[in-house]
């Protein structure tokens, strides 16, 4: 049996409209199924990278928090290292501090039900105070500073879980995602080791030597910060890759930090390995790990400017592409619905025309005859119908003519037998 034989069977029975509406189903849910996908695809890309945004903006505010800690860090250690200078310096950065634990909390009211901080800025606002209020004279400096590192452990865990929550690790765009990696992990923990580096520093400024604990800690720390250091730069390689316009955008600031970064750690190693210390060097050192803390948040903060504009570009392209989407499901639509009606209108009216001169010729009227201006299978039809009219009026006139050529000889013929019958006629006469 011929594979077509059940769609011929069908539409043979079908009239028109029912035959377009047939076809437009069998088009129409393939392209509707087909434009869900893409448009449901579109619109969870850009609820993804508006979380993202969310995320960031976030985070942009927790920066200061984990800045403005180090700094307590440092004075608070300064201050117990005998560094009398350092109450002042103490208290102004504690409000600093406090101010910038508020604009989280005023943010964590807004976004923290969709990031699902729950109550974790209010623990970091309480431990915060809690080691700011307990300052005082004859606390033990490694302990106090050992508190401080696990209030910033607790905010640098924050910080990831926010980028987590927010969906910033799982970004589906290489360049971002690597921009957030280094936002997030590579650089924060850079920072975070570097003020570590800088906050025991800042206790050498009166002129003390580190203890033996402290001096190890120190040089632990130092090799840590190699560590970090080549993972950093790995990230960097990475979006290099990538994107190389992005990469040479931040790559400034980066190289600056980290330049600055490397002749610090060669000073503290001298200083580890070395004897002799003057109250001078332990100020020189203050001084350039604050200047190498400063630099590395500089380069943070070019690096989340480049997040974000990379993240508001995603998302004006992904509300443009929904529109074009969005656009053209709306114009193919009315583009089916012009053929479909077109076509069905260029064969009704060439049907309509066909069985006007049919319905002529059936009274009549042999000069009936199709208007073909089409040039499809219908119009073989009205060609073929024309041929046919022409026929059986070219057989018709022929018979016309025969017809009177037969009644003139009939009427000839009877004249010839009206004049031998009066010939006869006359003969019969003359013989009588």
């Amino acid at each position: 049996m011929n594979i077509l034989s059940p769609g011929i069977y069908l539409t043979n029975r079908l009239r028109f409209p029912a035959k377009f509406a047939v076809l437009a189903i069998i088009i129409v849910i393939p392209l509707i199924v087909l434009g869900l996908r893409v448009f449901n695809s579109l619109n969870a890309s850009i609820d993804t990278v508006a979380q993202e945004r969310i995320g960031r903006e976030y985070l942009h505010v927790m920066t200061p928090v984990l800045r403005l800690s180090m700094l307590q860090r440092a004075t608070t250690n300064r201050l117990l290292a005998g560094d009398a200078s350092a109450a002042q310096d103490l208290a102004s950065n504690r409000t600093q501090l406090e101010t910038a634990l508020n604009n989280l909390a005023d943010m964590d009211a807004r976004q923290g039900r969709v990031l699902e901080t729950e109550n974790r800025v209010q623990r970091l606002r309480e431990g915060a105070r809690s080691l700011m209020e307990s300052v005082k004279p004859g606390l033990l400096q490694d302990e106090v500073f050992a508190q401080w590192n696990e209030q910033l452990a607790q905010t640098l865990n924050f910080i990831y879980y926010v980028s987590a929550t927010s969906g910033m690790v799982l970004d589906e765009d290489y360049a971002s995602l690597f921009l957030i990696d280094l936002s997030t992990i590579r650089m924060p923990r850079e920072i975070n080791v570097a003020g570590q580096i800088r906050g025991i520093t800042a206790g050498l400024s009166t002129g003390q030597g580190l203890s033996v604990p402290m001096r190890g800690s120190l040089e632990s720390l130092l090799k840590i910060e190699l560590q970090f250091r080549a993972e950093l730069e790995q990230s960097i390689r990475l979006l290099k890759r990538r994107a190389p316009e992005l990469a040479a955008r931040i790559g400034d600031p980066i190289a600056t930090a980290t330049s600055a970064m490397d002749s610090f750690r060669n000073d503290m190693y001298a200083y580890v390995r070395g004897t002799e210390f003057s109250a001078q060097q332990g100020q020189a050192l203050s001084a350039r790990g604050n200047v190498v803390v400063a630099g590395l948040y500089k380069a943070q903060d070019e690096i989340q400017a480049a997040l974000q504009q990379e993240l508001d570009a995603r998302y004006d392209a992904l509300l443009l592409q929904r529109e074009v989407v969005i656009a053209m499901c709306v114009i193919m639509g009315l583009l089916l619905l012009y053929a479909f009606f077109s076509i069905y209108r260029a064969l009704r009216l060439t049907i309509d025309g066909l069985l006007g001169v049919t319905r002529r010729l059936a009274e009549g009227d042999l000069s009936a005859r199709v208007q073909v201006s089409s040039k499809d299978e219908v119009a073989d039809i009205a060609n073929g119908l024309n041929l046919m009219a022409e026929a059986f009026a070219s057989s018709i006139s022929h018979m016309d003519r025969t017809s009177y050529e037969l009644s003139d000889v009939a009427a000839r013929l009877g004249t010839s037998i009206g004049l031998a019958k009066q010939s006869m006629n006359a003969q019969q006469a003359e013989t009588e």
